[in-house]
């Protein structure tokens, strides 16, 4: 027995030697191989093999298993390892002639910071002199192999002309291409200075003077430090003499930041597509243009002759108010009034665009609380919000402020809505947008300050400058962002700035935007301005008591209320049914004010002025115009006048202008 026993063993050692000998010269060609042990495990030792000084020979196995395991990173990967090397397991692997394979990361072998991908490879063997198990265990550093993967799964989702995956650390870099030819790594390139390399190889295909001092190691260092990528847009010319218009991005792949992604991309189809778009848009433009042109015309035409009669229904509806001592008749004449004002309201407001743009538009001094100002906006933009799901809030002590505020509501109303209106516009559904009031009171002056916030997309930095620009709107070489007529803000600024406010922005693509909108309000106190309301006009001491005033009007009814608006206050009127009777009038006799209509027949009201003025009179003359246009208001005063009132004639405003060019004149 012993003999036969012996004979084995002459025979099988060195077979299981040769075989653990071809396993080890195997594992050794790999590169990628950190240790190889052999187990007894059976024995639950070391036997042999290459290893770190942190294994030893005779070191128990399952020591090495347990502080493998304490070392792993995801808890859940460490489950799975624990669970799989478990005795139990190990001996069905071994008996069975199964190998066993297990993929983790775990801290680095030098530094505890780091992390590592590790593939774990057993492989089992029975001793046949005494029954033992033996197992045979690689450990392999895969953690290049994890970000070739990774790499890989990138890449994918893009076209592209070539992707390399460059090391910062080693200098080795791996050049993927995609062309007419089947697609394939290109063999990998150790120890050299990538960017050096790219720029020698590229320089009969890329103008770096274009790229310039970006497309250096350290610059990009710097640049992807702040920025998720870097990206350059370039053309180049192909070898059939045809503009090709390319893309380089850089981005880092990994978690370490020592792995880069370079990649070109061709996006000439789509340039030649919105160039094709920008044509398009151009000659949209310049067909709205044309458009806009007759518009306005148009608005010029409908307001002087809507402006025409609303004059006479106004100014003899308020005659009539003042006149009239039944009240059912003063009510109906009341009800005329207000009607006849919505109108006008109405037909100012298709003419704001048009003051806005030529620096025309007044500003009214309304009486207000702001919580009720606050209340309409917010009435007005829920809706909205509650159809994309929003969340729409407002804070501060706004609404316990029972102060009365002099400011133009309706203006105030139009930029809150503007800038709330474009949060809830660009921002997601679900998403959130917050309004903050803050009030700053400094002794008869407040400060208000709304800060509009939301988590949309977001204004890019290059863009963020221009937001305020007329026709400005961002874009890219791929596509147009989002948004209008690239009006809206450029309006909502001019609005502040006449208000005495301002507006700014600050925003961070793809996290949210905040508008900070801040200006005064001046206090008023509301029992004084009801009173003042009451007292009216005739407490504003004009007297125009042996004052003559020339009115020069074809239409018989306008001229009727012009009379009588100067005659109440003790002025003489004379008339003049067009132009030449008034220059002629004006040649014979001193008017302390002339009332000059603009549309007149023989001559009109312009060219009156201008012969008034070139024989030497120095009248005072007032354009009553049914045009409203800044134009028409610049020709008036061009010509020689004074002030320019737009019909319908504002009694107040009319008694006032000609208070104040007689006073000028007189003094």
């Amino acid at each position: 027995m012993k003999r036969e026993k012996y004979k084995l063993s002459k025979e099988y050692i060195p077979l299981l030697n040769k075989k653990y000998d071809a396993m080890r010269n195997n594992a050794r060609g790999d590169t990628s191989l950190i240790a190889f042990v052999q187990i007894d495990f059976t024995l639950d030792r070391v036997i042999g093999g290459d290893f770190s000084e942190k294994i030893k020979k005779g070191d128990k196995y399952t020591d090495i298993i347990r502080k493998e395991k304490e070392n792993i990173v995801d808890i859940n990967e460490r489950i799975v390892f624990g669970e799989t090397l478990t005795p139990e397991y190990l001996n069905e692997c071994a008996l069975g002639g199964t190998s066993i394979s297990l993929e983790y990361r775990r801290k680095s072998l030098h530094d505890n910071v780091k992390t590592l991908w590790i593939r774990n490879d057993i492989h089992f063997s029975i001793n046949l002199m005494n029954d033992h198990i033996l197992a045979y265990v690689y450990l392999y550093d895969i953690d290049e192999e994890k970000e070739t993967e990774r790499f890989l799964k990138y890449m994918s989702t893009y076209n592209y002309d070539f992707v390399q995956r460059v090391n910062l650390i080693t200098d080795n870099y791996t050049t993927f291409m995609s062309n007419r030819f089947k697609d394939k790594f290109s063999p990998r390139i150790d120890g050299c200075d990538y960017f050096n390399r790219f720029r020698d190889d590229s320089v009969s295909l890329y103008d770096f003077e274009i790229i310039g001092d970006d497309f250096k190691k350290e610059e990009l260092i710097k640049h992807l430090a702040k920025n998720t990528e870097y990206t350059k847009n370039f053309t180049v010319t192909d070898e059939n003499s045809e503009v090709k218009y390319k893309r380089i991005t850089i981005r880092y792949i990994d978690n370490s930041k020592s792995i880069l992604c370079v990649m070109q991309q061709d996006f000439t189809q789509s340039m030649i597509a919105e160039m094709d778009k920008n044509i398009k848009l151009e000659t949209a433009l310049n067909t709205a243009k044309k458009a806009n042109k007759i518009k306005s015309n148009f608005l010029a035409n409908m307001s002087h002759d809507m402006r025409t009669p609303m004059n006479a229904i106004i100014g003899l509806s308020n005659f009539g108010y003042e006149e009239s001592n039944e009240p059912k008749i003063k009510e109906y004449f009341s009800q005329i009034i207000y009607s006849s004002d919505f109108l006008i309201n109405l037909l100012n407001d298709l003419l704001d665009i048009n003051k806005l743009e030529n620096g025309s538009l007044k500003l009214n001094k309304d009486v207000i609380l702001l919580s009720e100002v606050t209340e309409e906006v917010l009435n007005i933009l829920r809706p909205n919000a509650e159809d994309k799901n929003q969340k729409l809030t407002i804070e501060g002590q706004y609404f316990i402020d029972e102060n009365y505020y002099e400011i133009d509501k309706h203006r105030l109303q139009q930029v809150l809505l503007n800038v709330l209106s474009n949060a809830i516009k660009y921002t997601k559904k679900s998403g959130s947008i917050k309004w903050e009031i803050e009030l700053n009171d400094k002794k008869d002056e407040l400060t208000m300050v709304n800060k509009i916030s939301d988590n949309g997309v977001g204004i890019s930095e290059k863009y963020l400058p221009s937001i305020f620009e007329a026709f400005s709107q961002e874009k890219n070489v791929l596509s147009i962002s989002e948004g209008g007529s690239g009006l809206g803000l450029a309006i909502t600024k001019n609005l502040m700035q006449l208000m005495g406010g301002s507006i700014t922005c600050d925003s961070v693509i793809n996290v949210g935007t905040t508008f900070t909108l801040e200006f005064p309000l001046k206090k008023a106190a509301k029992n004084e301005i009801e009173k003042l309301k009451e007292i009216g006009i005739k407490e504003l001491g004009i007297d125009f008591k042996d004052k003559t005033v020339l009115i020069c009007e074809d239409n018989n009814i306008n001229t009727k209320i012009a009379s009588k608006i100067v005659e109440c206050k003790g002025a003489k009127v004379e008339v003049a049914v067009n132009g030449k009777i008034a220059v002629d009038m004006a040649e014979e006799k001193n008017y302390d004010c002339i009332l000059m209509d603009i549309r007149m027949p023989i001559m009109n009201g312009i060219e009156a002025a201008k012969k008034i003025r070139e024989k030497g009179s120095s009248v005072p003359i007032i354009a009553l115009s049914a045009n409203a246009y800044l134009e028409d208001m610049k020709e008036s005063i061009k010509a020689g006048m004074n002030a320019h009132i737009a019909k319908p004639i504002n009694k107040t405003k009319l008694l006032e202008t000609i208070a104040n060019v007689m006073l000028e004149n007189e003094g």
